[in-house]
C-alpha cells in the first residue's frame, strides 16, 4: 500500500487542516497525475510524523480509504516490510495506530491493483508480534490476498520457502521440460518470478526452447540469487510463529490453493519444503494427509509423492515411520 508513482507533492503551499482532519486534499504526483486522498493517509504514506500525530488528535478517522483502497494502517505496514529494501521500518505510525479501534472492513479490505490486505503486509514485516496485533484488530485469517488469491497461510509458507531457498529448481531443470508436472513447473515460474512465464504450459514451452541455451542457465541462477537475497532478511522462526498464529486463529490447513496449480494444500507446500516441524504443525490442527491433486502429466499426486520428488529428507523419513 506504499505508493508507487513516485513522490506526492502537494498542489500550491503545503498546509494540513487539523481543524477538519479527515478532509480529502488533491495532490499531484512527479508524473503529473493527480488523487484525492485523506490527510492522515498522505501523512503516512510520505512519513509525515508530525502532522501524522496531530491528525490523530484532531479526531482524524483512522478507518479513511482511498479510491484505490489504500488505507492508513496498510501504509504503516507497508513502511514496515521486510522484502521492501526500501522501507524506512519506522513503527511509530503503526504503533499509533492500533491503539485505535479498526472497522472490521477496513481491515479486511484489498487494495484495488494488487489485492494487499492489512494480514498480507504484516506477514510481510516477518515479525509475529506485528501479525498478533493485526489479527486481534479482526483480520480474517481465512481472506484470501493478493493476485495469486492465496490464504494467508499458504502465503506465508510461501515466504518461509523463499527465505530457505529451498526449491529444487536445478534438480527440476535435469529433466525435459516438456515433461513437468504443473507443479514442478509452478516452481520454476515462482522461483524465477515469473520470467520464463506466468502458466506451466508458458513455462514448459519456454523452457524447451531454450533448454539448450547456457545463457538460459545464466538468468536463471542471477534470478535465484535475487529472489533469495529478497527474503534474506526474514527469520524462518519467526515466519513458522506467524503460521502458529495463523492456525490457532483459525486459518484453515486444508485450504486449497487454485492458483496457480488447483488443488495444492499447506501440507503438500511443507513437504515440498521440507519443513518438517510445520508439517507436524498442519496436521496437529487437522491437516488431510490423504490430500491429493491431479496432474495432467502425472495423475494423481500425494504427500509422498511430493515429498519424494523434492527430496525433503526429514519428511520421507517421518512418513515411512508413521
Amino acid at each position: 500500500m506504499r505508493n508507487n508513482t513516485g513522490p506526492i507533492v502537494v498542489d500550491g503551499a503545503k498546509s494540513v487542516s487539523f481543524k477538519k482532519p479527515d478532509r480529502e486534499k488533491t495532490y499531484g504526483s512527479e508524473q503529473g497525475k493527480r488523487k484525492k486522498m485523506p490527510q492522515l493517509i498522505y501523512a503516512v504514506e510520505n512519513e509525515e510524523f508530525e502532522d501524522f500525530l496531530e491528525l490523530l488528535k484532531a479526531g482524524a478517522d483512522v478507518n479513511v480509504t482511498t479510491k484505490s483502497g489504500d488505507t492508513p494502517i496498510g501504509c504503516a505496514l507497508g513502511i514496515l516490510s521486510a522484502i521492501d529494501k526500501g522501507s524506512s521500518n519506522d513503527p511509530r505510525y503503526f504503533k499509533e495506530l492500533v491503539r485505535y479501534p479498526h472497522s472490521p472492513a477496513v481491515i479486511n479490505s484489498k487494495s484495488e491493483k494488487k489485492k494487499f490486505t492489512a494480514l498480507m503486509l504484516a506477514i510481510d514485516t516477518g515479525n509475529a508480534q506485528i501479525v498478533k496485533r493485526v489479527l486481534e484488530l479482526g483480520a480474517d485469517v481465512n481472506l484470501s490476498l493478493g493476485l495469486d488469491d492465496l490464504s494467508p497461510l499458504y502465503y506465508c509458507m510461501g515466504h518461509i520457502a523463499k527465505a530457505l531457498d529451498s526449491y529444487t529448481v536445478y534438480s527440476i531443470l535435469a529433466k525435459q521440460p516438456r515433461y513437468f508436472t504443473d507443479k514442478e513447473a509452478d516452481a520454476v515460474r515462482r522461483h524465477t518470478n515469473g520470467l520464463v512465464g506466468t502458466t506451466p504450459d508458458e513455462v514448459r514451452f519456454n523452457l524447451q526452447n531454450q533448454s539448450q541455451s547456457p545463457h538460459a542457465a545464466k538468468v536463471l541462477s542471477s534470478l535465484r540469487e535475487q529472489v533469495t537475497e529478497s527474503f534474506s532478511g526474514m527469520d524462518i522462526e519467526e515466519l513458522k510463529a506467524i503460521c502458529q498464529l495463523l492456525l490457532n486463529a483459525g486459518a484453515n490447513p486444508n485450504a486449497v490453493s487454485n492458483n496457480p496449480v488447483r488443488g495444492y494444500t499447506p501440507l503438500m507446500f511443507a513437504a515440498e519444503i521440507g519443513e518438517l516441524d510445520l508439517y507436524k504443525m498442519l496436521v496437529e490442527h487437522g491437516a488431510d494427509t490423504s490430500a491429493t491433486y491431479y496432474d495432467k502429466n502425472a495423475g494423481v499426486v500425494g504427500i509422498r509423492r511430493i515429498s519424494e520428488f523434492f527430496g525433503s529428507k526429514e519428511i520421507n523419513d517421518y512418513l515411512n515411520a508413521h
